[in-house]
């Protein structure tokens, strides 16, 4: 990062990898599993890191509660989401 200039990285799931075509409960589930590796790698140098997570849009109520539990409590800086269709 420093090699190229770059004082902050921001962290997240891939696309591919938001698992919208899941029930809401497993969605969940996966989201939070990914949830917890991102901040145990911005845990690693917060002053350099930082993330944003995914939700289980498939499920508005598990997408709200998991929005709550990224930015109150892991600290995330809010959520990317691809279109979602259903």
């Amino acid at each position: 990062m420093d090699r190229i200039g770059v004082d902050i990285q921001v962290l997240a799931t891939f696309v591919s990898q938001y698992y919208y075509w899941t029930d809401g409960e497993l969605g969940q589930q996966i989201a939070r599993i990914q949830h917890d590796r991102l901040a145990e790698l911005v845990s690693s140098n917060p002053v350099r890191f930082t993330a944003v997570g995914t939700l289980p849009m498939q499920d508005s109520a598990r997408a709200v509660a998991e929005l709550e539990y990224v930015v109150r409590d892991l600290g995330f800086r809010g959520a990317d989401l691809e279109q979602y269709r259903r």
